[in-house]
């Protein structure tokens, strides 16, 4: 009678060998990703744009919304529907909280189309002009 435990022995080291590298490539794909700048994105529908504008947080999603000076538009910044490369440099996240809004020309690159009356989702690829002010108590 043949021994049935060298074939499974081979089997299980086989089967671990291979959950190792697939999570090694995994470890690889994600840990390259969050480092991209937001112009990199694949699933960016056109070319980036500066618009001036305020960056605030707002009730609701997406919290951080951008307000093109001089319009009634709202420009929302995504939170992770697209989350392949940043979508909010980190010094915006650091400085940006429910006492503080920020005034800039914003450097933004667009996930969906620009319809009337919707809220456009974007990234915040970076921003000139930088001025950061107090929000007036509610």
């Amino acid at each position: 009678m043949v021994s049935m435990r060298p074939r499974k022995a081979r089997l299980d080291v086989l089967l671990t060998l291979l959950a190792a590298i697939s999570l090694w490539l995994a470890g690889i794909a994600v840990g390259d990703q969050p480092n991209k700048p937001c112009r990199e994105h694949p699933k960016l529908i056109g070319p980036c744009f500066t618009v001036h504008a305020r960056m605030r947080y707002y009730n609701g999603a997406p919290s951080v919304r951008l307000w093109p000076v001089g319009t009634n538009r709202l420009l929302g910044v995504s939170e992770g529907q697209f989350e392949v490369s940043e979508t909010l440099p980190q010094s915006f996240r650091e400085t940006l909280d429910s006492q503080r809004e920020i005034y800039a020309d914003f450097v933004v690159c667009p996930f969906t189309p620009d319809e009337v009356a919707v809220m456009r989702l974007v990234c915040v690829d970076s921003a000139t002009n930088i001025v950061t002010k107090s929000v007036a108590a509610w």
